[in-house]
């Protein structure tokens, strides 16, 4: 997931907590370098609703790639 408005580790893991905090999130990463969060899903969520997790953390989610 791409991610905009990461500076610093705390962002990282801001937006780490707030994907694990997501209802079948298994885990989650983020890299300041690539402005991105990786996830590890147990059942199929909506891109919709990671993107919302990410945004309410006051981060901007873009695009979804598998």
């Amino acid at each position: 997931i791409d991610v905009d408005g990461m500076t610093c580790e705390k962002c990282i893991l801001n937006v780490v907590r707030a994907l694990e905090r997501v209802d079948g999130v298994t885990i989650a990463a983020a890299s300041l370098e690539k402005q991105s969060a990786l996830v590890g899903l147990k059942e199929d969520i909506s891109d919709d609703v990671l993107r919302e997790a990410i945004n309410k953390a006051g981060y901007k989610a873009g695009a979804v790639t598998i």
